[in-house]
């Protein structure tokens, strides 16, 4: 009886852990997201671009550093990227700090690669639903900033059922 309660509720209850903030639990998750929000703290305030994402925006501190420097830091940007953030992370984090005491003019945000190809991987219309919560929340607690939302990669050297499902987020969010 009780496995028949669990199925059905399962199939009932829709997937909610893609839209919902959700932190993570391991220590350099723990470690980068206080590092950010230690500079949030001390420069979030004069900040006028900020990216938010995964490790592809995280990035940009490593092999990106130089182009960050030279392009991206003249601007007072922040760089609020996660290494392995899904949207239920970057929610999280938004809800939890990471915007705090900040107004930039442009937010860029690059997210939803780690929602597809895990082993909890989300449907597109899913992944479509957690984009789309990030950006309604960052249009919520910063009504007066220009939110550019970037696709999301393609993933795989060659044609494959992912980079399919990607597509067809990167389409919808057009």
């Amino acid at each position: 009886m009780f496995n028949t309660l669990v199925t059905i509720s399962l199939v009932i209850q829709p997937n909610l852990t893609v839209a919902t903030p959700i932190p993570r639990e391991n220590d350099l998750w723990v470690q980068r997201t206080a590092q950010i929000q230690n500079v949030v703290d001390t420069q979030g305030h004069d900040a006028n671009v900020i990216f938010i994402g995964d490790s592809i925006t995280q990035g940009w501190e490593g092999s990106g550093a130089t182009i960050w420097k030279d392009t991206f830091a003249p601007l007072k940007s922040i760089n609020l990227g996660v290494s392995g953030d899904r949207t239920e992370h970057v929610l999280w984090r938004l809800e939890n700090g990471h915007l705090m005491g900040m107004a930039p003019d442009v937010a860029i945000l690059m997210i939803g690669t780690n929602n597809f190809g895990q082993h909890d991987s989300y449907s597109p219309q899913e992944v479509l639903r957690g984009v789309v919560s990030v950006v309604e929340k960052l249009k919520t607690e910063l009504p007066n900033t220009h939110v550019l939302l970037l696709d999301i990669f393609p993933r795989g050297k060659h044609f494959n059922a992912m980079r399919g499902a990607i597509a067809q987020v990167n389409q919808a969010l057009q």
